[in-house]
């Protein structure tokens, strides 16, 4: 038996990207009025670390992307690339953008945690027709080319496109034989729980109402027809249908005046199963009773389409309906129409939406070209998921009418202006808009064999650089055209620091915590010309002054011609020029903080490493960095990003003192510290291979004040001691609760406590 399921399951999706920067500094000594004594001989946690281990937990990579050449003019627009590191194809997994010609490929440079073991590329054209790709790596890979003149297409399942958080959508069975092979005519009556089959290239005309009407109702017992040729009902033989189950397999197609279904088993078993190049046409009704559904993936033509109460229609194809009539009588339950991506309902005729929730994911597009009134209909679109409705007649208001919630573009070519002033204010939430002209639509949708078009619009570039304005992030600018992201376009990493160096630390590593995120903004030429830092300040458990800087370790400080930040440190540590960098550098030294307490107002040590104590909140601050001319990813990819922190005493501040990451090395102003905890060849490893700064590409949760990270995450220990062949994603897997700072929830005031 071969099962074929469309399914969906439940899934949560964030509504706000949110960036931050975390950094942790850590003395391991306790608050100004408690007294904790460091051992003179810290105990080193774990065993060993082989001295050739650099802590990464993330992998520089060069990719290269080679596109094939088009017909028309749209080969003279740029494809536009992305890079994902999850089949989920969400902003969680992206991590780069940019552009790519026949002769022009899209080269860029990309950091991957060393957990993932598969790229997910995408490549789309300027029609945003989107071909997937699947690429292996492998550590230490150094250059990754993708030519998708050769290459295999990667096709998505449904599920992964259209997200998890639908219900699942019901199945059929193909059974391995057929019970009745049906040639010339069907049988007077059809046997409850057989199934008949119509062989491609057979036609079979029905004119006896009984074949389909007769039967007694046993649950999950219908009798089930299976089209791969062509079944035609006369107007007798289609009144009404009771017990019965029709399956259009690929180039099959039903033809009948009307479909209504009697006497069937719930909705997890479709009346109505269209697989992907089957066909329906329905001359009049074809109706999907209260608790029942429907599953189309190919074509369904009728005259009336109706949903009542608590009905569930999938829809991952064409439904093409003159009359559309979505649950109704309106006192009975709402019905559900889930729209999956690429299809498309098209009303051409009037539209009553009534009490419906239409679920639509990516790309999908909602249709009326006259009057659609509705009562309390909803529109709904999962995050992530960008769709588009088109209503051309006079829309009415009517009762609660409908209401949009995410990613959808709503086009009323004839709404009035009091009306559209009213859908803004009081119908648009979590995303949806309204587009006054056509000329300004946002999201471009490609003209398929079952969409006519409706989501295509005029191909625009405002800006002349080869980028359409669909794809273009600022098409007033052609210096911005994409974005690329470390660690991903909507989650943020992590950096934490013991600040004991040269000697060792406890290894709580939670003297500097801090996350932060970063974007680069490219032009068409794959050429960035700006980047922005999030950062915030998480955690500072130490007694020292701690200040912290960015160091662009891939330019020379000429190269930066300004920087612009939404917070400006004290200067007790780092002087800067005009432009915003450290004096005396030649490479690009930019300050975040000359002290916590620039972050954290009249606190300047022991910060939210001590459970019970008071708890510190910080902004999300932003850096922003323009270059003098535009400049090349290598030069300013993650893998150049030398973030540190300064150490000195409160009484007697100094610049000298510099904590890297084991891979990072100092800045001119840093002075090296003997000492024979520390590694020859390394400063910022010990002698037995272990370090004084890690960076994870994920916001974690950091120990408690002298609780060691291994305490805390217990595939840690595995992970560094098999030098980062084991446990790559360590920090995704388990976490003792009880050894990890917990941000105190605030108490609830008695009023809001229902």
């Amino acid at each position: 038996m071969i099962t074929v399921r469309f399914e969906m399951k439940k899934r949560l999706f964030p509504l706000v990207a949110i960036l931050a920067v975390l950094f942790v500094i850590s003395s391991c000594t306790d608050l100004p009025d408690v007294v904790k004594e460091t051992p003179a001989e810290p105990e080193q946690p774990g065993e060993e670390v082989t001295p050739e281990f650099d802590w990464k937990i993330t992998e520089g990579l060069t990719l290269e992307v080679k596109v094939k050449t088009l017909e028309g003019k749209v080969n003279d627009f740029y494809r536009t690339v992305k890079v994902f590191t999850d089949k989920n194809f969400e902003s969680t997994s992206l991590i780069a953008t940019g552009s790519a010609r026949p002769g022009e490929p899209y080269t860029t440079e990309i950091s991957v945690p060393a957990a993932v073991k598969v790229l997910y590329i995408q490549v789309r054209d300027a029609y945003s027709r989107s071909t997937s790709y699947k690429c292996e790596i492998s550590l230490k890979q150094g250059t990754l080319v993708l030519d998708t003149n050769t290459a295999q297409a990667y096709e998505p399942d449904p599920q992964t496109r259209a997200g998890n958080n639908a219900p699942a959508a019901p199945g059929i069975i193909l059974p391995d034989t057929y019970d009745y092979t049906v040639t010339t005519a069907f049988p007077e009556t059809l046997e409850n729980g057989k199934t008949y089959y119509i062989p491609k290239g057979v036609t079979i005309e029905l004119d006896n109402k009984n074949v389909l009407e007769n039967g007694i109702y046993v649950r999950s017992k219908m009798a089930t027809i299976y089209v791969a040729g062509t079944l035609k009902m006369k107007e007798t033989s289609s009144v009404s249908i009771s017990n019965k189950h029709f399956v259009v397999l690929p180039g099959g197609k039903i033809e009948a005046p009307k479909m209504t279904f009697i006497k069937i088993a719930n909705k997890d078993i479709p009346v109505v199963y269209v697989m992907a190049g089957g066909e329906m046409d329905i001359a009049g009704d074809l109706s999907v009773a209260e608790n029942l559904s429907l599953v189309n993936h190919g074509i369904i033509n009728c005259k009336k389409f109706n949903t009542y109460g608590g009905s569930h229609v999938h829809i991952a194809g064409l439904l093409k309906v003159y009359q559309l009539n979505l649950a109704w009588p309106k006192e009975w339950p709402d019905s559900y129409v889930y729209m999956y991506p690429n299809s498309v309902i098209d009303a051409q005729g009037s539209a009553w939406l009534g009490k419906a929730h239409i679920i639509m994911y990516e790309e999908a597009i909602f249709y009326s070209a006259t009057n659609t009134p509705a009562e309390n209909a909803k529109f709904i679109a999962p995050e992530g998921n960008k769709a588009f409705v088109r209503i051309d007649g006079q829309n009415y208001t009517y009762g609660g009418m409908y209401t949009f919630y995410g990613d959808i573009e709503v086009f009323i070519p004839n709404i009035k202006a009091s009306h559209a002033q009213a859908f803004r204010n009081e119908r648009m939430f979590d995303g949806a808009f309204l587009t006054d002209n056509w000329e300004d639509r946002k999201y471009y949708i490609a003209w398929t064999e079952i969409n006519n078009g409706y989501g295509e619009f005029e191909l625009i570039d405002k800006d002349g650089d080869g980028v359409p304005s669909h794809e273009d992030i600022d098409d007033t600018d052609p210096n911005a055209a994409y974005n690329s992201y470390f660690p991903s376009a909507s989650d943020m990493a992590t950096m934490m620091f013991e600040d004991n160096w040269p000697g060792r630390g406890d290894y709580d590593m939670n003297d500097v915590v801090a996350d932060f995120n970063v974007y680069w903004a490219t032009n068409a030429r794959n050429e960035v010309t700006g980047m922005t830092v999030h950062w915030k300040l998480r955690a500072a458990g130490a007694q020292n002054k701690l200040a912290m800087a960015l160091q662009l370790d891939g330019l020379a400080a000429s190269e930066v011609s300004a920087v612009e930040s939404s917070l400006t440190p004290s200067g007790s540590i780092f002087q800067t020029d005009a432009k915003g960098l450290e004096i005396g550098q030649s490479r690009p030294v930019i300050p975040l903080f000359d002290d916590v307490s620039d972050v954290f107002a009249g606190v300047n040590k022991m910060v939210n490493t001590y459970q019970g104590q008071t708890y510190y909140d910080s902004n999300t601050e932003t850096l922003t960095i323009h270059f003098t001319s535009p400049v090349a990813m290598r030069t300013v990819a993650e893998t150049k990003l030398n973030f540190f922190v300064v150490v000195s005493s409160h009484d007697n501040p100094t610049r000298s003192r510099e904590i890297h990451f084991p891979w990072q090395s100092r800045t001119d102003l840093g002075k090296k510290q003997t000492s024979e905890t520390t590694d020859p060849e390394n400063e910022y490893l010990t002698v037995d291979g272990m370090m004084w700064g890690i960076m994870v590409p994920k916001s974690i949760k950091y120990p408690r004040e002298s609780v060691t990270m291994e305490d805390a995450y217990p595939a840690y220990g595995s992970w560094y001691n098999s030098n980062g062949t084991q446990d790559e994603d360590w920090y995704e897997g388990s976490v003792n609760e009880d050894k990890v700072y917990q941000v105190p929830v605030e108490e609830i005031p008695e009023e809001d406590m229902e």
